[in-house]
């Protein structure tokens, strides 16, 4: 944890301690560790879920029609809900020509070995296997802070957190974003 992010939890802490109770943080210690230990397509789709903070669902249904523009990506999230995702502009570009020559970005076996790549980059990373959706507990904990980095206060950066996960109650975004 660097320096940033110590001050941030010490000056929120009673504010985060408000809200704790016994939670177990599936976010990795480590996600760049893994999405490095990782390639191609497996590697792809750890970058969406830890930069956009998608479910895995959501990034094996994703077609080229799904691309907007500028980093942008169109999903039907869970509850059928339309949800709007940002990526690096990297990870836009390969996953635009990732796309460009497949109709789905994974098959339900793709997805499956995508699980077990990551169960096994977590092992040689030395981390503990959280499956792919640890990735979007870390995609949720980093906008958290990212927004109290830059002056929101601990409400708007929830809410603002909860609008990028797709979720409906500021309840179940406060289970991702405990630290």
């Amino acid at each position: 944890m660097n320096f940033l992010h110590w001050l941030i939890l010490f000056l929120f802490r009673e504010q985060i301690k408000a809200l704790s109770y016994h939670h177990v943080n599936r976010a990795y210690q480590n996600p760049e560790g893994i999405i490095n230990a990782l390639s191609g397509k497996y590697q792809l789709a750890a970058k969406l879920q830890y930069e956009g903070g998608l479910r895995v669902g959501e990034v094996g249904k994703l077609k080229a029609e799904n691309l907007i523009n500028n980093n942008t990506i169109s999903v039907r999230g869970k509850g059928g809900k339309e949800l709007i995702y940002t990526v690096s502009a990297e990870t836009y570009k390969t996953l635009s020509q990732t796309l460009s020559n497949c109709g789905y970005f994974f098959t339900r076996s793709e997805g499956n070995r995508y699980r077990e790549a990551l169960n096994k980059a977590s092992k040689e990373t030395g981390q503990i296997y959280q499956g792919s959706h640890g990735f979007r507990y870390n995609a949720a904990q980093d906008n958290m802070l990212e927004k109290l980095k830059y002056g929101a206060s601990l409400n708007e950066a929830k809410q603002d957190t909860s609008e990028m996960l797709g979720h409906n109650r500021l309840s179940i975004t406060e289970h991702y974003t405990k630290f």
